[in-house]
């Protein structure tokens, strides 16, 4: 009686595991979602920025919140790559190496965006100076780049499904 128990307890924790693996994946997922979507805030926000502070006679309050959103998009892209070097087991290589090359791109905007809070702060004035509109532009570069890499990772699993399929497709019409 008692093996048969630990037998039906056994085959439902082994019927678990991939569910669980499966909720890891689209976890997985939806940070790599999130880290998109606030990367394509992020240009959003930053072209915004530059644009306004190109402006003659803007007043700097007019668009701060883009400045303190683009701040915002930023810390979240890192809270979300934080989470996913965390579970690098149930991501794909190509997602591995997306985050291998937004990491260092994350780094920049994220110092970036530092560096123009700090120059926003002291020269509320002079916000249409050439360096600060072109620094918001570089964030907006990177953001852009950040999105691309995260969109194409976000996209290989699809394809390598469809690509089986086909394989498997062609396989079986070459045994008829």
């Amino acid at each position: 009686m008692k093996l048969h128990v630990f037998s039906c307890t056994l085959a439902l924790a082994l019927a678990a595991v991939p569910a669980f693996a499966t909720a890891r994946i689209n976890t997985a997922q939806r940070f790599l979602d999130d880290m998109h979507e606030n990367a394509l805030k992020a240009s959003d926000n930053a072209t915004t920025a530059s644009a306004y502070s190109a402006m003659d006679g803007m007043d700097w309050q007019g668009y701060l919140p883009y400045l303190s959103s683009l701040k915002n998009d930023i810390n979240r892209m890192g809270k979300d790559l934080a989470h996913l070097k965390a579970m690098p087991e149930m991501e794909s290589p190509a997602a591995r190496q997306a985050l291998r090359r937004v990491e260092p791109l994350l780094k920049q905007a994220a110092l970036q965006a530092d560096q123009a809070t700090e120059f926003f702060n002291a020269h509320h004035d002079t916000l249409w100076q050439p360096h600060y509109v072109n620094q918001l532009k570089s964030i907006s570069t990177e953001s852009n780049r950040i999105a691309a890499l995260l969109h194409d990772a976000r996209q290989i699993p699809t394809l390598q499904q469809r690509e089986a399929a086909l394989r498997r497709d062609l396989s079986a019409s070459k045994r008829h």
